[in-house]
């Protein structure tokens, strides 16, 4: 027997096999996790703990009709060029770009009056991991704000299909965070109560995320991480007891859709869906 033979199985999974099948939830990280995701055509859910997710979730929830997210901050001028009435959110080096109109931070934004308006938003990070997951089934984005809520839609949608929640990590580097571990380990476990296996959870074990997931858990994970001691560095400390606070914001966004500006990765259209 060669080694294919020793892999593969060939006998199809029958109907009944396939209904008592337990429905799976791993998680993974960076550009290898969302091109497992979309391989799969499964359901992603991006976690960009410090500080897109949160931002973005926020921005939902306070009303915005639509948020353009772009890789590059060239895209973000250029997206408010081509729509005009827009608002431009997001980071570079913790801080807003020249000729945004704020910076990414779920607090700030919540305090906006955003109902009905377009809103265009930029990261370092989540940014770009959104624009790697076109041709997935569903992405949605996620982080402990509304950790209980995007498990829940996540659930809901996911039908058969396997669920991944993307540890953002660092844009050009391989591995994660240890904030966005705890996060995409936060929503993972949010959907054992929806039924789903969690196939990687021994990665606990390993110190990729804290043995218990609670409130000072999560909160302390933040604030001892590498990116948060530079946040907390940077005078931005209140953006990190905001973005590991769990399931106080009441929203989710997902991708409706992508658009192509330039030769540059697509700029995904997210929408409220919960």
């Amino acid at each position: 027997m060669n080694q294919t033979e020793k892999l593969v199985d060939t006998k199809p999974a029958t109907h009944t096999e396939k209904e008592n099948a337990p429905r799976t939830v791993e998680v993974v990280c960076g550009s290898s996790g969302c091109r497992a995701a979309v391989e799969s055509q499964g359901v992603a859910v991006m976690v960009d703990a410090l500080r897109a997710s949160a931002t973005i979730t926020s921005l939902m929830a306070a009303g915005a009709r639509r948020v353009w997210v772009a890789t590059e901050v060239d895209q973000a001028h250029a997206m408010k060029e081509r729509i005009g009435d827009v608002f431009l959110v997001g980071e570079r080096e913790g801080f807003p770009p020249l000729g945004f109109d704020v910076g990414n931070s779920p607090r700030g934004v919540m305090d906006l009056s955003l109902k009905g308006r377009e809103v265009v938003f930029t990261s370092t990070t989540g940014a770009a991991r959104l624009g790697q997951l076109e041709g997935t089934a569903l992405t949605l984005v996620g982080s402990p704000v509304n950790a209980s809520l995007v498990a829940q839609v996540a659930a809901e949608r996911a039908g058969d299909r396997p669920v991944f929640s993307i540890s953002a990590g660092l844009r050009g580097c391989p591995g994660g965070t240890e904030e966005d571990w705890i996060g995409a380990a936060l929503i993972a476990e949010r959907l054992t109560d929806h039924g789903f296996e969690w196939i990687n959870h021994s990665l606990g074990a390993s110190g990729y995320w804290p043995y218990l997931l609670d409130g000072p858990s999560v909160r302390q994970g933040f604030l001892d991480g590498t990116s948060g001691r530079l946040l907390g560095s940077k005078g931005l400390a209140s953006d990190i007891e905001d973005c590991a606070a769990i399931d106080w914001v009441d929203a989710v966004a997902a991708v409706a859709g992508y658009l192509r500006i330039d030769d540059g990765p697509p700029v995904a259209e997210l929408k409220r869906i919960a």
